[in-house]
């Protein structure tokens, strides 16, 4: 009896076969096997566009920032329409400091999808990144615009703008975080400087106290209350604070942070 099966359709049921087990395994957090899947959906079907973006995926998520680029640029190559494939090409970008050669990126995907919520986000990221926090506002503004809900957005919104000192601005974009119950500890620390930096530092305190009442060991909260508590005249106490973020930036090897602490310890009794 003639075999009347089509190769070719074989092949790409196949090549779709493992395509969808590299997605299970990436979203089980198995990166590496999945890339394995995606590897072998590329032996059967190279003109995969999906099965390169998801193996730049799962590189991406293994810190392979440079080999995911690659991907992206392969997947986009054979899709020059995809949106998503542009989107993640400039988080790595981002991911590797590149911020300026990212927003290219999240421009193009928004050209594919205007509603595309996550490239307006990144983009926004990327701009307040190089210090452009006027344009990156309105990004934000169209990332919650299509989705209202959107806390990531909500955030660098706010952070934006206390960058810019638009401090009750701030405090909105923070409460509605909150309201969410999205980022916390971080959205009452923002909050709290914002409300500090305002010239409200016993409302600041509040914020900060809640912050560490969630995680005990934020190092931030205790550093950003310290300066608080100097500028009510609570030295002791505010040196305390101080202390104890420099202990905590210490244990986490954060050589940044510590040298900030540093500098603020240094003017406490002047």
């Amino acid at each position: 009896m003639q075999n009347t099966q089509n190769p070719f359709v074989e092949t790409a049921v196949s090549a779709e076969a493992h395509l969808h087990k590299g997605d299970t395994l990436f979203d089980q957090g198995s990166y590496e096997a999945a890339i394995s899947e995606y590897n072998e959906a590329l032996e059967l079907n190279p003109n995969l566009a999906e099965a390169y973006h998801n193996r730049g995926k799962a590189k991406g998520s293994l810190k392979q920032h440079f080999d995911a680029i690659s991907d992206f640029d392969k997947a986009i190559q054979i899709n020059q329409e995809f949106a998503k494939a542009y989107c993640n090409r400039g988080i790595a970008k981002a991911a590797l400091g590149h911020f300026r050669d990212a927003i290219p990126d999240f421009s193009e995907a928004i050209r594919v999808d205007p509603n595309f919520q996550i490239a307006y986000n990144c983009r926004g990221r990327a701009k307040s990144q190089i210090k452009d926090y006027e344009d990156a506002i309105p990004d934000f503004d169209e990332a919650i615009r299509i989705d209202s809900e959107y806390a990531s957005a909500y955030g660098n919104r706010g952070i934006a703008k206390l960058n810019l000192e638009r401090y009750f601005d701030a405090i909105s974009d923070f409460d509605e975080l909150i309201r969410m119950g999205a980022y916390l500890p971080i959205s009452y620390c923002n909050r709290g400087i914002a409300k500090r930096d305002l010239g409200h530092p016993e409302d600041a305190i509040s914020d900060f106290d809640e912050a560490i009442r969630i995680d005990s060991g934020y190092t931030s909260a205790y550093y950003n209350r310290g300066k608080a508590q100097i500028m009510l005249d609570r030295t002791t106490e505010g040196e305390q604070d101080l202390q104890k973020a420099l202990n905590l930036a210490e244990d986490a090897g954060n050589e940044g942070f510590k040298n900030r602490i540093l500098e603020e310890l240094s003017k406490v009794g002047r």
